[in-house]
């Protein structure tokens, strides 16, 4: 659950690209609502355990139905069953799921309520017999007691996940510096979100997955992935569309110490883990991959991908004798070789061509890049490709420039005023091109941190434990109920990426930066959710994070606003969506919770004109 002290400085700012506004820690007032319905998010009137929203959702009439859930104390009984509960204090046992609906003229609709949770099996009861859940631990004044019973833990619903929930890299067989027994296989790593009916929350995990592995690497033999920033970034798989991922692996053969330096494979595989294709290119000169970024198209859609190879090292007749002269890649959607070609920029440095954005137009590429050869007096460059993959410079910025068209909307970079405008490095969110010719590009940053996954045995058994908690297990073998011990984990740390602030960035059609603006972020080890709205007046932003960001685009002028009420904290974890857009209407339904009813949480509704 959120602190209802988050960050709530986000609001409204116009950024435009005459005069930047600076307000570190600056605090407006949110977006007003143009109508908000005060609404009960448990049957409870004190609940006895915390309140999460697990779904929310737009329903075809319009109405919004929400979704939440309660860990409950008490057990599965008939009708004529007293239960009654024994000795005080009971640990919870079921979760109570309560549903609800609001209309569009924001009338509370249909209320459901039942639990969920496994049945005594001390208890005997008649095939047949109608079942309640008796509830222990709460006056009768307070709430129920008894509710409707639902089923077991398999009822519990399930959860989304992000649009993006398979991560790809790359990996081979053998050891050390015996290439030859080198062969290469995909890993898919597996975003699942399943219900800990021992902790009673929804926990992320994933797995690994080696789909196909003995055929694939029966077809690439010897096959290298290039390396990654960590074990499951090798390869530098990116995603090209929802069901194709493609990455680059290098070749050995034998007695030719130079062949991995000279020819490298862009791999597709689909998320069944079969092997789409393999375009291989071969390099005049030894080369080494050095950038590798996504490549848009003017919506926003990925539709290839850039690639820069450096010079490879080994002898002088093997390297390219001009140090400035770099050669790149471009690949299409499918993972096809659309164009290659030499790029010469800079003194020979490795940093005077790191890509920030890139953006296919027809057979034209657009490249925003930032060229750091000279560390004191870095440059931004904005570069065109054309049909035959000459080069043209067609803009050169220098770096202290970015700062007097940046503007900052809240406590952005965790307070830290160095660099605050650093748009590298970040992780691209979305894109667009808006009526005027403008291309709006959004970005998260990125900084490194540590990972730390946990992996939870679903159904923990316990073990002979000694005194009461031993016997407390025992019984609840008995029962047929999941301990209240702690849960078999497996904790995998290795270092890894944060995401915190949002950049939003604005092009001409030459992709020429006219403006950026820095958006304050809580960080965060997973991308920022969000949903975007295509209208005719503009297009809208609404994310899922703290408070709510709301982004709205008009006549090349950007708004930022709070939807989140300034006395209001997130019903749950960040996982799960506590807003609906009703595109039709032009509306945005936020729900929120009141910090000091903690049964009663609040609808607010926003107009997106």
């Amino acid at each position: 659950m959120q602190n209802k002290y988050a960050i709530y400085f986000i609001a409204s700012v116009i950024a435009t690209g005459a005069h930047p506004l600076v307000s570190h820690g600056q605090q407006t007032p949110p977006a007003k609502p143009v109508g908000s319905t005060v609404v009960r998010l448990s049957e409870f009137i004190i609940p006895p355990q915390p309140i999460a929203l697990i779904d929310m959702r737009l329903m075809p009439d319009g109405q919004v139905q929400y979704q939440t859930m309660m860990p409950i104390a008490g057990r599965v009984a008939t009708v004529d069953d007293a239960a009654k509960q024994r000795g005080t204090g009971a640990l919870p046992a079921g979760v109570c799921l309560y549903t609800a609906t609001v209309d569009r003229q924001g009338q509370p609709g249909v209320v459901t309520s039942s639990v969920v949770g496994q049945r005594d099996r001390r208890i005997k009861i008649a095939e047949g017999m109608p079942l309640e859940w008796a509830v222990w631990n709460i006056n009768s004044k307070d709430g129920p007691s008894r509710l409707p019973y639902g089923g077991g833990y398999e009822r519990m619903p399930e959860p989304a996940l992000p649009a993006s929930s398979v991560k790809v890299s790359f990996a081979a067989s053998g050891k050390g510096f015996n290439y030859a027994t080198y062969s290469l296989y995909p890993v898919y790593n597996k975003l699942t979100r399943s219900f800990d009916s021992t902790s009673f929350q929804y926990r992320n995990q994933r797995e690994e997955l080696t789909l196909l592995r003995q055929e694939n690497m029966a077809k690439l033999i010897r096959y290298i992935p290039v390396e990654g920033d960590t074990r499951r970034s090798a390869g530098r798989v990116i995603q090209l569309a929802p069901n194709r991922f493609e990455g680059v692996a290098t070749h050995y053969v034998e007695d030719d110490k130079n062949a991995s330096l000279r020819a490298v494979s862009f791999l597709t595989f689909d998320e069944a883990g079969n092997l789409l294709t393999d375009q291989r290119v071969n390099f005049q000169y030894n080369r080494k991959l050095l950038y590798r970024v996504p490549v848009y198209d003017p919506s926003g859609k990925v539709v290839g991908t850039f690639n820069v190879f450096d010079s490879g090292g080994g002898k002088k007749e093997t390297r390219d004798p001009q140090d400035n002269r770099f050669a790149v890649v471009v690949t299409d959607e499918k993972g096809a070789i659309w164009k290659q070609f030499d790029w010469t920029n800079g003194e020979g440095s490795q940093l005077a061509v790191m890509p920030i954005y890139m953006s296919r137009r027809g057979n034209e590429l657009l490249a925003y890049i930032n060229n750091q050869q000279k560390l004191l007096k870095p440059v931004e460059e904005n570069w065109l490709f054309d049909a035959t993959g000459k080069a043209a410079l067609l803009n050169s910025m220098p770096y202290s420039a970015l700062l007097e068209k940046s503007t900052i909307v809240g406590m952005i970079n965790s307070g830290n005023r160095v660099g605050w405008y650093n748009h590298t490095p970040t992780q691209f969110v979305d894109a667009f091109t808006d009526a005027n010719g403008d291309v709006w590009v959004l970005k998260q940053r990125e900084t490194e941190g540590p990972i730390v996954e946990t992996t939870t045995a679903a159904s923990p058994v316990p073990g002979p434990a000694k005194g009461i908690i031993g016997f407390a297990n025992k019984l609840n073998a008995i029962a047929g109920q999941a301990s209240p011990s702690l849960p078999n984990n497996q904790v995998v740390t290795e270092i890894g990426t944060n995401y915190g602030d949002l950049f939003a960035m604005q092009f001409d059609k030459d992709m020429k930066l006219k403006h950026q603006t820095v958006i304050a972020m809580s960080p965060s080890s997973e991308q920022v959710r969000f949903k975007r709205i295509n209208r005719a007046a503009g297009v809208d932003y609404v994310f899922a994070n703290s408070v709510n960001t709301h982004l709205r685009f008009r006549n090349g002028e950007l708004t930022v606003e709070q939807l989140m009420p300034v006395d209001g904290i997130r019903p749950g974890a960040v996982e799960v969506d506590n807003f609906v857009v009703d595109e039709a209407a032009g509306k945005v339904y936020v729900l929120s919770m009141q910090p000091k009813k903690l049964v009663e949480g609040k609808l607010s509704v926003y107009s997106l004109d």
